[in-house]
C-alpha cells in the first residue's frame, strides 16, 4: 500500500493482490463495504467540492482506472502502472465473484445503461447471478424505494453505474440500510459503454480527458507552491 495525494485528497493505493485480500475480508462482514473505481472526472469533481471529497475519503477501497492518477500521485512503479492500465483488479474481482457463484443487484442511471451492465456482467462473469436491476431515472419519490428493491433480493454485491454525485449522495444517506456485502461502483469507460463510437474517437476522448486532468493537477500544484511562497 502507498499513500497518495491528488488535489490535496489523501488516498491509499493498493496493488491487486492486497486489494483482493481486502475484498475477501469485505465479503465476510455483515455490512456494506464500498469499492469505487475512480475516474479522472471523479477526482476532478472531488477536488472542487468539499462534500464529495469527504464522501471519497469514506470509501473503503478506491481503485484508479487511469494511469494518469498514479502519475499525478508520483507512483511510478511499472508493475503497478501495468495493473491499472490493464484493469487487473476489475478482472480479478469479476473472476472471483463468478467462480464463487455470487449474486448481484444492478443500479444505473437509466434502463439502457442497466441493460448494458447486465449484458456486460453476463459476458465477463457468467457465474454471477443478477437478481434484479433499477434505473434511477424511474425514481419519482422517496429513494427508500430503491433500498427496498435491493433488499428484497438479498444480493451479495451491488454494482452501480451512477453519476458520481448521485451515487455519493445515495451512499451517504442509505449505506447502513442495505442488505448486501459489497457496493462496487463502475465507470462507463471500464465497460466500453458507448458502442456507437469508433475506436479512434474513443482514443481522442481519452486523450482529451488525460490532458485536462494533468493540466488541472499542474495548476493545483502551482497554486499550492505560490501559497507556500507567500506564507
Amino acid at each position: 500500500m502507498k499513500e497518495m495525494q491528488v488535489f490535496g485528497i489523501a488516498l491509499k493505493d493498493y496493488p491487486v493482490r492486497e486489494s483482493m485480500r481486502m475484498v475477501d475480508a469485505f465479503l465476510q462482514e455483515a455490512k456494506v463495504n464500498t469499492v469505487v473505481f475512480l475516474s479522472l472526472e471523479d477526482l476532478m469533481k472531488a477536488g472542487e467540492d468539499e462534500e464529495l471529497r469527504e464522501d471519497l475519503l469514506s470509501v473503503d477501497l478506491t481503485v484508479p482506472i487511469s494511469e494518469e492518477i498514479l502519475q499525478a500521485a508520483g507512483i511510478a512503479g511499472r508493475g503497478r502502472i501495468a495493473e491499472v492500465r490493464e484493469g487487473a483488479l476489475y478482472k480479478a474481482l469479476l473472476k472471483k465473484l463468478s467462480s464463487e457463484k455470487r449474486s448481484a443487484f444492478i443500479l444505473a442511471q437509466n434502463g439502457e445503461h442497466a441493460e448494458a451492465l447486465v449484458a456486460h456482467l453476463a459476458l465477463e462473469a457468467p457465474g454471477l447471478s443478477v437478481l434484479g436491476h433499477y434505473a434511477f431515472e424511474e425514481l419519482e419519490g422517496d429513494p427508500e424505494v430503491v433500498v427496498n428493491e435491493i433488499n428484497s433480493t438479498f444480493p451479495d454485491i451491488i454494482f452501480s453505474n451512477l453519476p458520481f454525485r448521485e451515487q455519493a449522495r445515495f451512499l451517504r444517506d442509505h449505506n447502513t440500510k442495505l442488505n448486501a456485502r459489497l457496493w462496487v461502483a463502475l465507470r462507463d469507460e471500464m465497460m466500453n459503454a458507448d458502442k456507437n463510437q469508433t475506436p479512434g474517437i474513443g482514443r481522442l476522448r481519452q486523450w482529451i480527458r488525460s490532458k485536462m486532468f494533468l493540466h488541472r493537477v499542474s495548476r493545483f500544484l502551482t497554486g499550492k507552491d505560490q501559497k507556500g511562497e507567500n506564507s
